[in-house]
């Protein structure tokens, strides 16, 4: 790579990052007016639909075998996508999980050693712990408290660090050693179409554990939706006990609310 193309792809990663960091703000936002799981499907099948019309020429050409790549890339990261947007949902400190989701670029060589056999230098990690404490000192003004939310954070971060390197080594040749010790290679795939593909699957996957989780939650029971479980597949409150005609989602939304119950009882959220 040259240096124009390192100082391109420098500032690349920058751009992304400050967006990424913008998405935190506009994604709490959006998780307590929606469906969270709803809320990741549609905005990862939009941006898939929009990816495709780029990128239509790539994913013609895609074999099987790089399909197959590209599915088990996005199974990963639908599955981290999950559990970070339930810890979203659940969670009262937006920093604290924005800092324990930081910790899986930390573990992207711990898991490439583990799972893979990667080579990992010294140097390495002897950086790990630095960069560790350097995020806690950004992100945690007040500490870190132990919660619901925060231990889907931490599932998510892992599993972003397994999505990291699968991404990888999906997007570069990948040569391996096969049975009888011949050399295969493994075509990368193209940088749209497994974007592409990535986005895809994510959307298909939280859609269908929403509509799943819906149809478990939101059965009329007795007249009402629900018994004013925890529901964070769908919000990050209390479900009420509205009448079905009345709330159909089955969840009351925004600060300060309360819910009477048919029982007398209020539900105070």
């Amino acid at each position: 790579m040259s240096i124009h193309q390192a100082h391109k792809a420098d500032l690349l990663l920058l751009v992304v990052t400050l967006l990424a960091a913008i998405s935190w703000m506009f994604s709490k936002e959006a998780v307590l007016a929606m469906p969270p799981l709803l809320f990741m499907s549609l905005r990862f099948l939009l941006a898939a639909s929009l990816l495709a019309m780029a990128a239509h020429r790539q994913l013609r050409r895609l074999s099987g075998q790089q399909l197959l790549r590209c599915v088990r890339v996005g199974t990963v990261f639908g599955i981290a996508m999950s559990c970070w947007v339930m810890g979203l949902a659940m969670g009262e400190h937006v920093g604290e999980g924005a800092f324990l989701t930081s910790l899986g670029v930390v573990l992207v060589p711990v898991i490439g050693r583990l799972i893979f056999a990667e080579p990992v230098p010294g140097s390495t990690w002897l950086a790990l712990p630095v960069a560790a404490a350097g995020l806690a000192l950004l992100s945690l003004d007040q500490g870190l408290h132990l919660e619901a939310g925060q231990l889907f954070f931490v599932a998510a971060a892992t599993i972003f660090a397994l999505y990291f390197n699968l991404n990888t080594r999906a997007a570069n040749t990948l040569s391996t050693q096969g049975m009888n010790g011949e050399c295969i290679e493994h075509p990368r795939v193209p940088a749209l179409a497994l974007t592409t593909v990535v986005l895809a699957v994510v959307g298909v996957l939280t859609l269908a554990k929403c509509c799943g989780q819906r149809h478990t939650h939101t059965g009329p029971v007795g007249g009402t939706q629900c018994h004013g479980r925890h529901c964070p597949a769908f919000s990050g409150t209390n479900l009420c006990a509205k009448p079905v005609t009345a709330q159909p989602w089955c969840c009351h939304y925004g600060a300060g609310t309360h819910v009477d119950r048919t029982d007398g009882s209020r539900l105070v959220r």
